[in-house]
């Protein structure tokens, strides 16, 4: 004989479930069904956070909207606080219905001459993409105080200094330079004048010496 005479053979099926049935226990739900140890944990994904976004949102925070400090400021800087403005506004870090109460006020163009009003007129109409379209409609009406500005004035370039005369007078002042350092010294003055006194003195010489050779012969 075999070990298993008179023992009921199991299918592979039936084996597995009884061999899971002895590992769990009495078969009783109570206990629990795994025992087994956890081979690792799940890491919580840390939340990324944009450096450059928070950099704008601080700025935009730092940034004066108060219509009073804008409008203490002098024309220049004023334009200075529109480009920074729409800028942060680009960016969706800055309202841009604070800009518009400001840029809409009289006083904001108070001061500024023609080409410091034509660039902040040229700034907004290149941006009016970010207001809305009741509000475009208002910075192009005759109504805001940018309208008497032209464009054209900010595109114009500063004149430029005519130095071509300055030019000129600098060639000239070299050519005098390297020819008065290239030709010879004048004689002195004083030369000519000793060599002439010598002469007239050599002269007065001799036609003393014939006079006097005169008279001796006629005493003679």
């Amino acid at each position: 004989g075999w070990p298993d005479v008179g023992q009921v053979l199991l299918s592979k099926r039936d084996a597995e479930r009884t061999r899971a049935e002895i590992l769990r226990g009495d078969g009783t739900r109570e206990e629990p069904v795994f025992c087994g140890a956890t081979l690792s944990r799940r890491k919580h994904k840390e939340p990324r956070v944009d450096k450059e976004l928070e950099r704008n949102r601080e700025e935009a925070a730092d940034f004066a909207t108060d219509l009073a400090e804008v409008l203490d400021q002098r024309p220049e800087q004023r334009l200075q606080w529109l480009q920074k403005a729409l800028v942060l506004a680009g960016k969706k870090t800055l309202k841009v219905q604070a800009v518009y109460d400001i840029i809409t006020d009289k006083k904001f163009v108070a001061g500024a001459k023609d080409k410091v009003g034509a660039r902040m007129k040229a700034m907004l109409l290149g941006n009016l993409h970010l207001f809305s379209p009741k509000q475009q409609k208002a910075i192009q009406s005759e109504s805001c105080p940018l309208s008497r500005f032209d464009v054209k004035a900010a595109a114009k370039p500063a004149k430029k200094r005519d130095t071509s005369g300055d030019k000129k007078r600098r060639k000239r002042k070299r050519s005098r330079s390297s020819s008065s350092s290239s030709s010879p010294p004048a004689p002195k003055r004083h030369c000519a004048r000793s060599g002439s006194r010598r002469r007239r003195s050599s002269s007065s010489g001799s036609k003393s010496g014939s006079s006097g050779s005169s008279s001796g012969d006629l005493n003679a």
